[in-house]
């Protein structure tokens, strides 16, 4: 499982955190300040935590994704996902 956290906002004990808990699953975790740092190998992640617009359109393997804020109406609309089973 392949994880990526896009947020420039967390500090280093919550990064010490979920990499402990990845670790704990062996799950891959892969952290990014915004999504333009994102390299296309990393577009076949299964669950991301924050905001990525360029995956959540293209990658069939997304499963999950959470984003750090209320209001996500807007990305809820048919076809914006490119896994179709994807839940935000």
């Amino acid at each position: 499982m392949k994880i990526l956290v896009v947020n420039n906002l967390l500090e280093q004990n919550h990064i010490d955190l979920i990499k402990s808990q990845a670790d704990s699953l062996g799950a891959e975790v892969h952290f990014y300040n915004s999504d333009s740092e994102i390299p296309q190998s990393d577009y076949d992640t299964d669950i991301i935590y924050g905001f990525a617009p360029s995956i959540v359109n293209t990658s069939k393997n997304l499963k999950w994704l959470c984003v750090p804020w209320a209001g996500v109406d807007s990305i809820l609309k048919p076809g914006y996902f490119a896994n179709e089973f994807c839940r935000a």
